[in-house]
């Protein structure tokens, strides 16, 4: 139809909660960075397979985030677990292992 579209391509895949892939080793395929979701601004969406099966979910982790601007493109896909940090009683944040 040749139609331009502003949104990115945001993955053709499963919408998955990281609680519900937590502790897995997955292999993480790809990513997109500065996602607008209705929590805010500047969201990850990271693409990850898991049992052969291709699922996406997004983060706002800085730690996670940081982590995935430090892979170079040519690394990419990776294995890796994501993991849960707790700092303090109440707070927490999410990793790669």
């Amino acid at each position: 139809m040749n139609i331009a579209i502003s949104q990115p391509n945001i993955f053709d895949a499963r919408q998955v909660s990281i609680n519900e892939i937590l502790n897995q080793e997955l292999e993480v395929i790809d990513y997109q960075k500065n996602i607008t979701t209705s929590y805010g601004e500047g969201r990850y969406i990271v693409l990850v397979k898991l049992n052969d099966i291709r699922m996406k979910f997004f983060t706002d982790s800085k730690r996670m985030k940081e982590q995935l601007d430090l892979v170079k493109r040519d690394d990419f896909p990776f294995l890796a677990k994501v993991s849960i940090l707790k700092f303090g009683e109440r707070k927490k944040t999410y990793h790669f292992t």
